[in-house]
């Protein structure tokens, strides 16, 4: 019902634009370790926190894509602190009783 409204769709549509460069980012991002240790438990925290609260209709691909991009780009280097943050957040994200 709210993403009826102009300004909650402009601020959607803001979000989705800032999503896109985040993935732009990590997807060309040389020093990968930086973006490990410095943006992606934030990031994780911010989006997938968000994702998990708002209603179905109202979650962004977006966030997905970004998730997909930290784990391919950071394959080998996924820790075990990001490890034990996922586990923690897969209940909220998939919704999972």
């Amino acid at each position: 019902m709210a993403a009826q409204y102009p300004k909650t769709r402009g601020l959607r549509t803001v979000k989705k634009e800032i999503l896109k460069l985040v993935d732009s980012y990590i997807q060309k991002a040389d020093d990968v370790e930086m973006v490990n240790a410095t943006m992606v438990p934030p990031l994780l925290d911010a989006i997938l926190v968000d994702y998990s609260r708002n209603v179905p209709d109202a979650r962004e691909a977006e966030v997905l894509n970004v998730t997909s991009t930290i784990i391919s780009k950071l394959n080998v280097r996924w820790t075990p602190h990001t490890t034990r943050f996922m586990v923690g957040r897969t209940r909220l994200l998939f919704c999972v009783p």
